[in-house]
């Protein structure tokens, strides 16, 4: 390993690019990336880390993408209505919904956290399925659940899905990103 005094590391990549990841995990900035890096992660957390995460899902599939990637993070459900916020919503703007979802739960989260002792991470995300311009949200039974694989079969949709970051303080500061994604 080779350091360069801005702080950043060398690590390997493939092809002739290089990533740089930190020093230290810092989520107050992302690292540069160069073309052909694998990907640009820094270490993993261990429960020594110097803040707390926290998932505002109830996702199992969340939680564990979070502990593959080696981050200790404990689960805090938001109690946000959905149901009553997409009522509300316009279907063309599905972006936009999965934002506000987004960001309402993790807003909910850190109301139930209060005042926290250690930095925290809060993470809160919402994902919805847009197909011929009708969003779809958790099938809830396995026979809708079939239902709608079969009406997509060979046929092509989105999932859009709104993320919200909020980092908290303990001297009462907070900080926060919000990004909505496509696949």
């Amino acid at each position: 390993r080779r350091f360069r005094g801005d702080g950043w590391q060398r690590t390997g990549c493939r092809g002739a690019g290089e990533c740089l990841v930190p020093l230290r995990p810092s989520i107050t900035s992302l690292p540069p990336t160069r073309a052909g890096c694998l990907a640009v992660v820094p270490p993993p957390m261990t429960a020594a880390a110097p803040w707390d995460v926290v998932l505002g899902s109830a996702s199992p599939a969340r939680l564990g993408l979070l502990r593959s990637a080696g981050v200790p993070a404990r689960v805090v459900v938001s109690a946000v209505d959905e149901d009553a916020l997409t009522a509300t919503w316009d279907p063309a703007d599905a972006a936009g919904l999965v934002q506000a979802l987004a960001d309402a739960k993790a807003a909910d989260v850190v109301a139930q956290l209060g005042r926290v002792a250690r930095p925290t991470i809060v993470i809160a995300a919402d994902s919805l399925f847009r197909f011929d311009w009708e969003l779809l949200g958790k099938p809830g039974t396995a026979a809708t659940a079939e239902q709608r694989l079969a009406e997509l079969s060979g046929r092509v949709g989105h999932l859009l899905t709104g993320h919200c970051l909020v980092v908290l303080q303990p001297d009462g500061r907070s900080s926060d990103a919000h990004a909505v994604a496509a696949t």
